[in-house]
């Protein structure tokens, strides 16, 4: 039986774009996906309300995920997903969890944990807008590490935004990216086009395009699926 890779996204709200876009992705990639968060379990067109109480409701749920390609762990409680960490392989965290200053040292040590056992060479796709980011980045010394967001100094940032019946901007590679197989993104700059709903934002759109430069998935493909999503297929 084929293993299926893991992918977490950390979050502090509700919010299931990222989740959402990856999924969709994938699907338009041929993978066959799965998606679980606190509430619901999508595998490929299906999908199910669920309760999840503890993890090891989770575990046994994600042992009876056979034949898929990608499984997508989102808006788990942040207990619940280190320790599963622990027990399933990860091969990728996104992580765009903002927090307060007055829980800054209670987070980095929850991150320290997540990313520790992230597997070697694992990716960590980080929002540079966050405060505790300096905290842990020495944890990521041994994983294949991308920085997005507005912050000048990310590796994935975006410019010339318009927002209008359509939502644009360009998507600007600041430094080299190396993917999964070892090859290198050079610097550049291309165009990403949305199609315009109540609550965007960019910084969403960049973290799942970091992480499928690293995979090496098309920049075509890319924007047409960015393009076509509609956020109303997962309400």
């Amino acid at each position: 039986m084929k293993r299926a890779k893991f992918v977490g996204v950390i979050k502090n709200n509700d919010n299931t774009i990222i989740s959402d876009l990856l999924f969709s992705m994938f699907k338009n990639n041929g993978f066959q996906v799965g998606l679980m968060n606190n509430k619901t379990i999508r595998i490929n067109e299906n999908c199910k309300k669920i309760k999840i109480n503890d993890n090891k409701g989770i575990e046994e749920l994600l042992l009876n995920f056979q034949n898929l390609d990608y499984i997508i762990l989102d808006n788990l409680h942040e207990e619940y997903l280190y320790k599963l960490i622990e027990k399933f392989e990860i091969d990728a965290l996104i992580d765009d969890s903002f927090i307060e200053n007055y829980e800054i040292d209670k987070n980095v040590e929850v991150k320290k944990i997540m990313f520790n056992n992230l597997k070697r060479n694992g990716i960590s796709i980080i929002n540079s807008d966050n405060k505790s980011l300096n905290k842990y980045f020495k944890t990521l010394k041994d994983k294949i590490v991308v920085t997005y967001g507005l912050n000048s100094k990310s590796t994935i940032t975006a410019s010339s935004l318009d927002i209008d019946e359509k939502i644009s901007f360009n998507c600007c590679i600041q430094r080299g990216i190396t993917t999964s197989n070892g090859n290198e993104i050079e610097q550049m700059e291309f165009p990403i086009k949305v199609r315009s709903y109540d609550t965007f934002k960019v910084s969403d759109f960049l973290a799942v395009i970091g992480l499928f430069l690293i995979y090496e998935v098309s920049i075509e493909i890319i924007q047409d699926t960015i393009y076509k999503f509609d956020v109303k297929m997962f309400v």
